[in-house]
């Protein structure tokens, strides 16, 4: 691959990624949360540690600090330590919390439906497929 195809190439990823973060962002715009924030909410699904989080979506522990705390903040989520280990925190979604992930999970199955409907299972397999070659690599 030449370089000008892989400029193509990553442009074409960044524009993708750029009209979904815009779609979320509008989505969701009564609570102005910053992509990382919006990923952590959605992990917290029951009661689980900061750990558990930062490996599931693969962020470093600074960043999950950042977006707990703006979760905090904004009252969408409640910290406590953990009864087994106490340096560990069990991170918690309130009731505004869990509306906010509905309201992500509503936006997420919205943009991927419009963006897309336009493919056929089986060019979405091979999307998919690809997609992962490139992560394992």
């Amino acid at each position: 691959m030449n370089s000008k195809d892989l400029a193509l190439y990553l442009s074409t990823f960044r524009q993708v990624l750029k009209s979904y973060n815009e779609y979320i962002d509008e989505a969701l715009k009564e609570y102005d949360l910053s992509p990382n924030a919006t990923q952590v909410l959605v992990a917290v699904d029951s009661i689980i540690t900061a750990s558990e989080i930062a490996k599931s979506i693969d962020v470093s522990k600074a960043l999950l600090s950042r977006s707990v705390k703006e979760l905090q903040s904004k009252g969408l989520i409640e910290i406590t330590r953990s009864a087994v280990d106490k340096r560990e925190q069990n991170i918690i979604r309130t009731s505004k919390g869990d509306t906010a992930a509905r309201k992500i999970s509503i936006a997420h199955d919205s943009f991927a439906r419009k963006f897309f409907s336009k493919y056929s299972d089986e060019e979405l397999e091979v999307l998919q497929a690809l997609l992962m070659l490139g992560i394992e690599r």
